[in-house]
């Protein structure tokens, strides 16, 4: 079994430690959109800014979480998932799946699971990755991951008058 392979039906805690902090990012990133406000009329500078930088964080979280699960799915979890199940799972087709991520997010993968993975890897595989966590997730420490609740950003606070 080569160093990027899991026991059989087994999937590293390396990679859940990655999937977990890109969750974290979609929540908080879901909960500063839902907290900013635009207002009606006056100064909508602010409410329009906390939103647009809530909605590109989202994105990127998410497009990152969908292109390591694709890799993951696709080409490094043993048994492989039906290529057609997983292409399902996101409206597409075989040949759409293996253009949901590329060949730096499945390296990125495979370093983190063989415990050779650093920051800048991953920040360059997945970029909503702040370099923080991409050093926590790189580490490897079992449990360093933080499940504490999200923080609502303060420019979202402040366009929904918190």
């Amino acid at each position: 079994m080569s160093s990027t392979e899991s026991e059989w039906g087994m999937v590293s805690h390396r990679f859940t430690d990655l999937i977990e902090v890109l969750e974290l990012k979609i929540s908080l990133e879901t909960r500063n959109l839902h907290a900013a406000r635009i207002p009606s009329h006056g100064d909508v500078e602010p409410g329009l800014a906390a939103s647009i930088s809530a909605a590109h964080k989202l994105a990127s979280a998410s497009k990152d979480l969908r292109s390591a699960l694709s890799a993951y799915a696709h080409r490094i979890h043993v048994p492989r998932p039906k290529v057609a199940v997983i292409a399902e799972a996101q409206d597409t087709n075989a040949q759409g799946l293996a253009r949901r991520y590329n060949e730096r997010t499945q390296q990125a993968i495979e370093a983190l699971i063989a415990g050779s993975a650093d920051a800048e890897t991953l920040r360059s595989a997945f970029p909503s990755l702040t370099q923080p966590e991409a050093e926590r997730v790189a580490s490897g420490v079992r449990g360093h991951v933080s499940t504490a609740s999200p923080q609502v950003s303060s420019t979202a606070r402040m366009s929904a008058g918190l």
